[in-house]
């Protein structure tokens, strides 16, 4: 275990401690990788402007929970939202080969509208799409 300097590309220099061996350059590989990203304080702001742009295409409400639970859900939200987005369009796109599928799609959409609990976000993080889908056959949305 060892602190390293990181020369992130964003210019915002921070020490890392970084564990394990160095004796076929693990921690070097890993100060580079770590060099090559954003520090982590602009990734959190990328993220973040990531997300309030995805909510505000779709209209999406405040997430409820405390701050930490909120920016990890906002993350899982986004990526869920999107495909779901992108799905719409592409069944928009081919009405006659998707027809069937696009009213469930509206409808996941409607959910994640709906769905503005952090914690539920969070809790179905692994499988998002199919979460959505099951509550969505159940729902009365």
């Amino acid at each position: 275990m060892a602190w390293y300097e990181i020369h992130p590309t964003c210019g915002h220099d921070y020490r890392e401690q970084i564990y394990g061996t160095n004796s076929h350059g693990e921690r070097d590989y890993e100060v580079a990788r770590l060099s090559a990203r954003l520090c982590p304080a602009c990734w959190k702001q990328q993220q973040a402007e990531a997300n309030a742009s995805v909510n505000q295409d779709y209209e999406l409400p405040a997430l409820e929970g405390s701050e930490k639970q909120i920016a990890w859900a906002e993350n899982i939200r986004a990526v869920a939202v999107t495909t779901i987005g992108k799905a719409i369009a592409r069944g928009e796109a081919d009405r006659e080969r998707f027809a069937s599928q696009l009213p469930l799609a509206y409808k996941m959409l409607d959910f994640a509208k709906t769905a503005t609990s952090a914690g539920w976000w969070i809790d179905s993080r692994e499988n998002t799409i199919a979460e959505i889908a099951q509550a969505c056959k159940h729902s009365t949305i």
